[in-house]
């Protein structure tokens, strides 16, 4: 099947399971949902990233995969995480690659959205970089003493998608 004024990066996706049970159409509704998926560019997953404060650090925890909720901020370039020192996450990001994951739910354009970051993680130390970053609003999770730690993760691969339904 064709889309006629389509652009290029339009592909229809044939599963019915990108949206969530609401979105689907009632089994007795005779029309054919139709599910579309953008690729973005990396300009487009960046402003997803910018407007979006909580993500998903994918890493490794004593050689275990973990998944942990964060709230974050982009910063000169990437992605800025504060925690707390002795964190799980601190103490497994140091020089770690790990992937970090957002997604959101744009309700004017009835489309969801999802950006993946995959990239080497750090602690900030460098005075200079860390008093950038204590200027920058962003609240840490894990409260506690000591809570000005922070990791930055590049932006060394980035991709994304853009789910849109039509009927």
């Amino acid at each position: 099947m064709k889309l006629e004024g389509a652009r290029p990066a339009l592909q229809i996706v044939a599963s019915m399971g990108l949206f969530p049970l609401a979105a689907r159409p009632h089994r007795n509704d005779t029309r054919r949902m139709i599910y579309l998926t953008e690729v973005l560019d990396s300009d487009a997953c960046i402003r997803y990233l910018g407007s979006a404060s909580l993500g998903r650090v994918g890493l490794s925890i004593s050689s275990l995969p973990a998944i942990l909720p964060v709230n974050f901020t982009t910063h000169e370039g990437a992605i800025l995480i504060r925690t707390r020192a002795g964190s799980k996450l601190d103490a497994a990001a140091h020089g770690a690659l790990v992937a970090f994951e957002v997604d959101g739910f744009d309700e004017d354009r009835n489309a969801a959205w999802s950006v993946l970051v995959q990239g080497l993680s750090s602690e900030i130390t460098d005075v200079d970089s860390l008093a950038r970053a204590c200027s920058v609003k962003l609240e840490s999770w894990a409260v506690g003493e000591n809570d000005d730690h922070f990791l930055r993760i590049e932006l060394t691969n980035i991709s994304g998608r853009r789910f849109m339904r039509s009927l």
